[in-house]
């Protein structure tokens, strides 16, 4: 069965990456807190831990995830996929990511949740 990815509007600013409906889950999914940062708050470089720019879609994990490591995120009935490029001082333990955002009043409003995660085939 084939799935088309629909651009309806891509999350992150990446024109690359965009959320695709629901399927069902082919690799299992597991919980953890997501929260949300930017590129451009105080005392940050712009420049993620992997050293590429921070623009698109990255997330910032534990060191026991690789750099490059895809994952998928279920947020808002939409499955969002994300690349580990960074790390963070508030990030410890494998159940815990902060996803890059394009402005704070997005972080701001995407909080801290729990939600569900899979790693990418």
């Amino acid at each position: 069965m084939i799935f088309l990815l629909l651009l309806i509007g891509v999350i992150h600013n990446d024109p690359g990456i965009a959320p695709y409906p629901l399927e069902p889950a082919k690799v299992p999914a597991s919980y953890a807190v997501f929260t949300a940062y930017v590129k451009n708050c105080k005392g940050c470089s712009g420049t993620m831990a992997n050293g590429k720019e921070a623009i698109g879609s990255w997330v910032a994990a534990d060191p026991s995830w690789k750099f490059g490591a895809c994952l998928e995120y279920l947020y808002q009935k939409k499955w969002h996929r994300v690349r580990v490029g960074d790390r963070g001082g508030d990030i410890h333990g494998k159940h815990r990511f902060d996803i890059l955002v394009a402005s704070k009043r997005e972080a701001i409003q995407f909080g801290k949740r729990k939600l569900q995660y899979r790693r990418c085939k």
